[in-house]
């Protein structure tokens, strides 16, 4: 064992900590049967996501983000017929993957939660497998347990965004990573490249990646393979380029600072929170592993990339989701911590037990209000005999809806499509100037109270427009807790209004012009 890596990360010291305190754990019966069935445990593991999946069908998709991804699978599965163009707007791995499981599945919307389900499982056996290898089988056992329980896995784990995914991909690179450190093979490297390079696709934040393992690897480079730099950093920067020379093609720089240029800050402070409030347990204990070994610790790999990482991050704006590729790693050195506990393990677990009785909302989340919605927007576009639907709801609502959608001339969309013409194939151009609109048209509107974007369009045309339904819709319990979403504290409401176009024909197509709204040919 090199040197270096032996006095922060010696897997013998661990494995010898852990046996004396073997037959400390084995007075806790269930901890017990738990660490000697330990080969066992990733079945376990796999089972308990497997179950957990089955609410998968129960659950419409909630999130603002969830939505976009659904509406740019449907459009790479139906090659463009359906659904909304692909954007840049991320990188296109989740979407293109949802896309091909939705042929399995038949829903976009299912194929999306399934494969947070999926990678869910991977993350947290490799986890397992890899911190047995570089530890010991108690601390595997114990960052299996603590990360699974942190709201942050509870979450991502049933969602529909691609968090779940990236956080597998991160997390096997900078464990391949932390192995090479410790291997010198370049074999190691190959694999790190490897989930590097599918985590730049799956997220932009995968950049941030690329940057941390970058700076790890000039920090030990003595103790890496010689040529660790080519496979490690050269290759996913070479791989990555083509697809980042056609987002500036296709976005341009005056759109990417509208996109990206309002959310760089400082906000690490806000970060914390996130930390303390999703995954307490992880964070308390890495805190306390620090103050116990921080001549030894403030020196190791993975401690080195939390610190980075969340560096990093922390000038971006404050979406809790960012920090979850940290709790794998938090619970990595909250296990490490655990080990030494002795008689306070009870604490510890007591402290875990806690916050999963505080994540229940989370874990029994369920609605179907978007489905719910889209279905009465259908009876009342027969019933009406409605030609066009204008959608000011979020992109969730808007995919569960159908039909048509349609490509205003000064959107983005049509920017992009003029130079990827492919972008526009089969869809149909509006213009401002043409007003497709009939004075005896009965014209839809589908509101959202959390866009809000009809009473400031036009007063006239609100006042006029008949609301013939109403559906409260409460979030996510994760999103009320974070006390900087702006929208925590908004009633959200959809509401469905049914105007006649007469003289509104004017104010209605300039209203289907705004940047959030949508326009729907019905079916």
């Amino acid at each position: 064992m090199l040197r270096l890596l032996s006095k922060t990360t010696d897997p013998a010291a661990y494995e010898k900590r852990g046996n004396r305190k073997l037959s400390e754990l084995r007075k806790n019966i269930i901890l017990a049967k738990i660490i000697r069935a330990e080969n066992g445990l990733p079945l376990c593991i796999l089972l308990f996501i497997i179950l957990a999946a089955l609410s998968v069908p129960g659950t419409s998709l909630t999130d603002w983000d969830e939505g976009v991804f659904a509406l740019q699978s449907r459009w790479f599965s139906t090659l463009g017929q359906q659904g909304k163009p692909y954007n840049f707007q991320t990188p296109p791995l989740l979407q293109l993957s949802a896309a091909a499981v939705s042929s399995i599945t038949g829903s976009h919307a299912a194929a999306l939660k399934w494969l947070s389900v999926l990678f869910s499982c991977i993350t947290a056996y490799a986890v397992f497998k890899l911190v047995k290898r570089l530890y010991s089988s108690a601390a595997a056992v114990y960052s299996i347990i603590i990360f699974m329980t942190t709201e942050y896995f509870l979450f991502f784990s049933r969602s529909g965004l691609s968090d779940a995914v990236y956080v597998c991909f991160s997390t096997l690179a900078i464990l391949f990573f932390v192995l090479a450190i410790q291997s010198r093979r370049l074999k190691d490297c190959f694999l790190s490249s490897l989930f590097i390079i599918l985590a730049v696709y799956t997220k932009f934040s995968g950049v941030a990646l690329l940057v941390v393992l970058f700076f790890l690897g000039i920090f030990y480079r003595k103790t890496l393979h010689r040529f660790w730099f080519l496979p490690t950093i050269a290759l996913p920067v070479i791989l990555f380029v083509p697809f980042a020379i056609t987002y500036l093609w296709a976005v341009g720089i005056s759109e990417m600072h509208v996109r990206h240029g309002p959310l760089v800050g400082i906000h690490h402070l806000k970060y914390l929170y996130y930390m303390l409030i999703f995954a307490p347990v992880p964070l308390i204990l890495t805190i306390v592993q620090v103050v116990r070994e921080r001549k030894k610790f403030l020196r190791s790999p993975i401690f080195f990339i939390v610190a980075a990482f969340f560096i990093l991050v922390g000038f971006y704006y404050p979406f809790f989701r960012l920090l979850y590729p940290l709790i794998p790693l938090c619970a990595i050195t909250a296990a490490c911590a655990v080990v030494g506990f002795g008689r306070y393990k009870p604490v510890v677990f007591a402290g875990i037990t806690l916050s999963v009785v505080l994540s229940f909302q989370t874990i029994t989340y369920t609605t179907k209000i978007p489905e719910q919605v889209s279905s009465k927007v259908r009876t009342f576009t027969e019933e009406n005999r409605v030609r066009y639907v204008f959608s000011a709801a979020p992109p969730n609502v808007l995919y569960y809806l159908g039909g048509d959608i349609l490509v205003p001339a000064d959107h983005p969309w049509r920017t992009m499509g003029e130079r990827i013409p492919f972008l526009l194939e089969g869809r149909t151009v509006i213009y401002p100037d043409s007003i497709l609109l009939q004075p005896d048209d009965t014209v839809m509107i589908v509101h959202a109270t959390a866009v809000d974007s009809l009473k400031d369009a036009s007063r006239a045309l609100y006042d006029d427009a008949v609301m013939v339904s109403s559906f409260e819709f409460i979030d996510a319990p994760v999103y009320y807790k974070d006390i900087y979403n702006t929208q925590r504290s908004i009633k959200q409401l959809y509401e469905i209004y049914l105007v006649r176009a007469g003289e509104h024909m004017k104010e209605l197509w300039e209203f289907g012009f705004l940047r959030q709204t949508d326009v729907m040919r019905c079916p």
